[in-house]
């Protein structure tokens, strides 16, 4: 069992399959700000925060979601639902796809690069800033320049808790993005 430390120092377990939800209010800003999308695929639905708030941005919006867990509570919000990992997935061509989410931290740059691939009108994903800081992954940044990158104000809680320690973002790619990246703030609560 892997642990994780809380605010408060104190560790506790890590959540069975990296259930950590969005926030309601977090995933309707994010949809808002990258302009209501009507085709979306969540690659990792959980308890479906992103999938209510695109339906409540634009009521006419198609939702794919896929979840690892059978059970997720937000797979029966979609128009059409796979259980199983988003990795496994069949890619196809999606030009007129929005592809959102939360994706696990720790296959976050697989679930990136799965998304980029199908050559997406956009791609939105909510990860730490940490992401952007890291060795490893500027060649995915150098290879797949970032549209915007929308900072979080006020850290959320992935837990109904207390928060972690961690900033976020809102990591945008927009297909035929040309130009530098842009810099915003995203206020949610």
């Amino acid at each position: 069992m892997t642990l994780l430390p809380n605010p408060t120092g104190v560790l506790h377990p890590r959540r069975p399959l990296d259930a950590y939800y969005t926030p309601d209010a977090l995933a309707l800003a994010c949809v808002r700000h990258i302009g209501a999308p009507t085709n979306v695929i969540e690659p990792s639905v959980g308890g479906g925060a992103f999938v209510r708030a695109v339906k409540h941005a634009r009521r006419t919006a198609y939702v794919l979601g896929i979840d690892i867990n059978p059970d997720a509570p937000g797979l029966p919000l979609c128009d059409t639902s796979r259980a199983g990992c988003w990795l496994e997935q069949p890619e196809f061509p999606a030009p007129d796809w929005w592809v959102i989410g939360n994706p696990p931290y720790g296959d976050a740059e697989a679930h990136v690069r799965k998304a980029l691939a199908m050559q997406p009108a956009g791609v939105a994903m909510l990860l730490r800033l940490s992401f952007i800081g890291s060795r490893g992954r500027s060649k995915l940044f150098a290879e797949h320049p970032l549209s915007e990158l929308a900072v979080v104000v006020g850290r959320p809680s992935f837990t109904g808790g207390g928060t972690d320690s961690s900033e976020y973002g809102l990591f945008i790619w927009r297909d035929h993005h040309t130009g530098p990246s842009r810099l915003s703030h995203l206020h949610w609560s």
